[in-house]
């Protein structure tokens, strides 16, 4: 008897998704202080830094909120976006490097790479947020509205107060 499995692709792993942002942070600030020279460290150099120091902030960030509401999946999606968008500025500020002729291409081939597989893990890891346990969109929109509507009783003086 055999057993048939569909062939997917796999759930990126949270853990290799913070492993790869570590690296990059680090490769960036290695690169920024190695690989630019002097004359361009202060343009270009703590850009990248930066930017690394960044991507990984965010990705550590992301990690914090547990989607048990809608907020804070929302919130947990949003870090991801972030992070996406600091490695995409990381790889802009190596290829102006390159096309200045700065610091040569090989020299980011490892860290492009890295880059690609992070953008590649966060966009998967974004793709599965939803939202775990009792509450959903709807429950905080039934909530809110619960609490207008006591404002409004307040405010109209329905309610006397305590």
């Amino acid at each position: 008897m055999s057993v048939h499995v569909s062939e997917r692709t796999p759930t990126p792993v949270p853990l290799r998704f913070l492993e790869l942002a570590a690296s990059i942070d680090e490769a960036a600030t290695r690169a920024a202080a190695n690989t630019i020279p002097k004359s361009y460290r202060f343009v270009l150099g703590v850009q990248m830094a930066d930017a690394g120091n960044e991507l990984a902030e965010y990705a550590d960030l992301s990690q914090e909120f547990y989607p048990s509401s809608a907020l804070a999946a929302f919130e947990r999606k949003k870090c991801y976006s972030q992070a996406i968008a600091r490695a995409k500025t990381l790889k802009r500020i190596m290829r102006k490097a390159v096309r200045l002729g700065i610091a040569p291409a090989d020299r980011f081939e490892r860290l492009l790479s890295d880059i690609g597989e992070f953008v590649d893990c966060a966009r998967g890891l974004k793709k599965g947020v939803k939202v775990k346990g009792i509450e959903s969109a709807e429950d905080a929109i039934r909530w809110h509205k619960a609490q207008i509507e006591a404002l409004d009783a307040l405010e109209s003086g329905d309610v006397a107060p305590c």
